[in-house]
């Protein structure tokens, strides 16, 4: 993305802890595109241990242009990448 004079600042990101983890528990984590806007995208995150619930976020980016601070669409090339893991 710095190539391109790119950057991906954070608009939001929200956490829901369900329960709470232990030391030497085996986290697994999910990560996924939930959504998939013109030049604003979210990530969504799932953490369990042995199939339980542990952990819920979500985190809202944009792309934007960094020479004039305004959102930009996401390249073609990178869309299509993410949209392998759109949900």
């Amino acid at each position: 993305m710095v190539t391109r004079n790119l950057r991906v600042p954070s608009l939001s990101i929200t956490a829901e802890f369900l329960r709470p983890c232990k030391l030497g528990d085996f986290l697994d984590i999910d990560l996924w595109v939930a959504r998939l806007g013109r030049s604003s995208f979210e990530l969504a995150l799932a953490g369990s241990v042995a199939g339980e619930p542990r952990l819920r976020a979500a985190w809202t980016m944009c792309v934007i242009d960094f020479a004039t601070f305004k959102s930009t669409p996401i390249p073609d090339d990178l869309r299509k990448r993410m949209l392998a893991y759109a949900m």
